[in-house]
C-alpha cells in the first residue's frame, strides 16, 4: 500500500511481533527482508535458546553485519580483479 507521501507501507511479522514498515522499496521486498530478518533471527533463537528477543536480534545484526562486510571485501577484491583486466586489455588494444 503506498502512503500520501508516495512510500510503501506495509506490516512485516519477525519473530511473531507486528512491525509496521514504510520505505521506497516495493512491498514485496521489504516483506522478503522481514522474512530473511525472521529466518535468521529463528535460527539464532534455535541454538540460543536462553538469549532473549533483544539479544537474538543483537547477534543476528552482528551476523548479518558480518555477511554484508565479507560479501563487501568479496566485491572489492573482484572490481580490482577486473579494473586491472580492463587495464591490461587497454594497454595491449594502444599498443596494437
Amino acid at each position: 500500500m503506498l502512503a500520501d507521501d508516495g512510500k510503501t507501507r506495509v506490516s512485516v511479522r519477525i519473530m511473531g511481533e507486528t512491525y509496521p514498515i514504510k520505505g521506497s522499496a516495493s512491498a514485496e521486498h521489504i516483506e522478503g527482508l522481514a522474512s530473511l530478518v525472521d529466518s535468521r533471527m529463528r535460527q539464532v533463537a534455535e541454538h540460543n535458546p536462553k538469549l532473549g528477543q533483544g539479544k537474538v536480534a543483537v547477534l543476528t545484526a552482528l551476523m548479518l553485519a558480518e555477511e554484508l562486510l565479507r560479501l563487501q571485501e568479496q566485491l572489492d577484491r573482484l572490481a580490482a580483479v577486473l579494473d586491472a583486466e580492463w587495464e591490461d586489455r587497454h594497454r595491449k588494444m594502444d599498443k596494437a
